[in-house]
Formats: structure tokens, C-alpha cells, sequence
């Protein structure tokens, strides 16, 4: 392993910049880890997180590290609309930065947060470069997701799920075998979001849809604008909301939480998916061919 930050002075300094980060950008932290190559960099405004050749994992706004930057992440946020009110407890799979953590623990003054992340580097890096808080609701477990859900006992209220990546999927969080176990962890009322990498359609991305209503009975999707995520929100029990119902309703908590991040924008452009697709397979632990169903395209 080797790593550079801005004091560095140990000859372990990277000879060579990694080609995706702009010019303007100062490299303030590279390391290898057993999952990534992490590079932290920053300019005058923000700070960038980024895992190998790819774009930016998480991003922080120096003056305001509370403050949700990246489309999905905003996007992600709107599963608070289907919990309950004041949730107690949340799940965060898959830490990044800690955006949503730090987010949630300014929203929601009582709640307990639990955050599973599989890279021990990633979790020292969201603590040591993105002011991710040593705060007694917060608890950094470092795991794999599956593994912690299928031993662990708790309850949540809402559970997100930020594990997949452009070019990192792991099969076993996709199955209907996870989704099930997700599933019997929530609360009554409870509610899942997840994030899915789908910037082109492909039969994955169908595969998903149908694998996640296997287990719930309906899915809310939102795609985003800005970036390739989609946005699957799955309550433990079926709503059936359109778009404008969604919209008052959340409207509604807009008014009465009053957040630093409008929810209603989000609720107009949401889809509701009761019947799976028919075109691509069901996703077991059997059966599941991820990386090959990304690259089928579907027209």
C-alpha cells in the first residue's frame, strides 16, 4: 500500500497524477486499499472522494459539510417521505464520504444510525478527510452488508442502500435472497431505498426492478437528471401513490419538517412500478449473472 496527502514528504509521493482529476484539483490523500484505489482531492470550494479511474463517489462542500452535493444523494432522501415521522433507527449501507450520515444526524436529533462499510480505508478516510463525526448515534461497523443483516437482530426504519458502483456490482446484494433479508429488517412502516448504477439500460437494471418486487409489492423509481443512478424506494407496506398524490404528500412534510433539502421537486418526477418486467431473469443467489446483464442492452 502507499499513500500521498498534502504533508507528505516520505518519498511515497505518486509520481504520476491519476487521470481523472482536474487540473484545478489538489491531491490531498492516495491510497490503495484491498477494494479501491482512493483519492481524495479538493478545489477552492469542495472536497472530492473518487474509488479507481471513476467519477466522484462523494463530494463536500468545505463551508457547509452537512450539505447533500451530489445528485443522488438528494435523490436517495426522499425514502424519508414514506418512513415514519421520527424514525429511530437507520441503516446506511455503503459509508463513502458520509453524506447521508452527516445529513441525518443534523435532520433527526434522536435518531441512531448504524453504517456498514466493507473498506476499513474508506471508513478512516470519511472520518479523517470529510469530518464524518465520532458521535455516540453514529456506529461504523466494517463488514460486509449481508453478512451484518444476516446475523444482526435490529429493526430499522429506513434502510439505504448505496453499495453499487459503475463498475463494481456485488452479485450477493442483489438477489432476491438480500432483498428478502432486507426486507425483514424493517419496521412496520418501514421503507428501503436504494441506489442502482444504471446509466444506460440493460437488462440488469430490469433484472433489479423485478427482483426487488419479487420480495415488495410495489417500487417507487426515480432517475436522476444530473447523473446514471436510479433511485428504487420500496415501502414494507404498499401505498400505491401516483406522482401527484406522492407530491401533496410530501409536500406536506416539507411544511412540517422543514429540512435543508426540498423533497416535493423529486416526488413530481417519481414513477410507481407494481408489475416486474418480464425481459430479463430473476436475480437468485442461484443465478446471477450481473456483469453479463449489464452489457445487454435493452431498447
Amino acid at each position: 500500500m502507499w499513500e500521498t496527502n498534502a504533508l507528505a514528504a516520505s518519498g511515497r509521493l505518486s509520481l504520476s497524477r491519476p487521470a481523472n482529476i482536474p487540473q484545478n484539483e489538489r491531491i490531498v490523500y492516495e491510497k490503495d486499499s484491498l477494494y479501491y484505489h482512493i483519492v481524495v482531492s479538493e478545489d477552492a470550494a469542495q472536497r472530492y472522494l473518487r474509488f479507481r479511474s471513476r467519477g466522484i463517489q462523494s463530494c463536500m462542500l468545505l463551508a457547509d459539510p452537512q450539505q447533500l452535493r451530489l445528485e443522488y444523494v438528494r435523490m436517495m432522501m426522499l425514502g424519508i417521505a414514506y418512513a415514519p415521522p421520527q424514525p429511530k433507527r437507520i441503516l446506511m449501507m455503503g459509508l463513502g464520504g458520509g453524506s447521508i450520515p452527516k445529513f441525518l444526524l443534523k435532520a433527526f436529533p434522536e435518531v441512531q444510525i448504524d453504517v456498514i462499510e466493507l473498506d476499513p480505508e474508506v471508513a478512516d478516510v470519511a472520518r479523517r478527510f470529510f469530518q464524518v463525526p465520532k458521535d455516540p448515534r453514529l456506529k461504523i461497523t466494517v463488514m460486509d452488508g449481508r453478512v451484518f443483516l444476516t446475523r444482526s437482530r435490529d429493526k430499522y426504519d429506513i434502510i439505504f442502500l448505496d453499495a453499487y458502483n459503475d463498475d463494481s456490482i456485488p452479485f450477493h446484494l442483489c438477489t432476491l435472497e438480500f432483498v428478502q433479508i432486507v426486507k425483514k429488517a424493517l419496521n412496520p412502516g418501514g421503507v428501503a431505498v436504494s441506489n442502482i448504477w444504471a446509466p444506460e439500460l440493460n437488462k440488469f437494471y430490469y433484472s433489479e426492478i423485478r427482483t426487488y418486487l419479487s420480495a415488495f409489492q410495489e417500487l417507487y423509481l426515480l432517475e436522476g437528471q444530473e447523473s446514471g443512478n436510479i433511485i428504487f424506494i420500496l415501502p414494507l407496506e404498499p401505498r400505491k401513490l401516483a406522482p401527484e398524490a406522492l407530491a401533496r404528500l410530501t409536500a406536506q412534510f416539507d411544511a412540517q419538517r422543514r429540512l435543508p433539502l426540498p423533497l416535493t421537486p423529486f416526488a413530481a418526477r417519481t414513477k410507481l412500478i407494481t408489475q416486474p418486467p418480464t425481459n430479463a431473469p430473476l436475480l437468485t443467489d442461484d443465478y446471477a449473472p450481473v456483469n453479463v446483464l449489464k452489457q445487454q442492452k435493452v431498447k
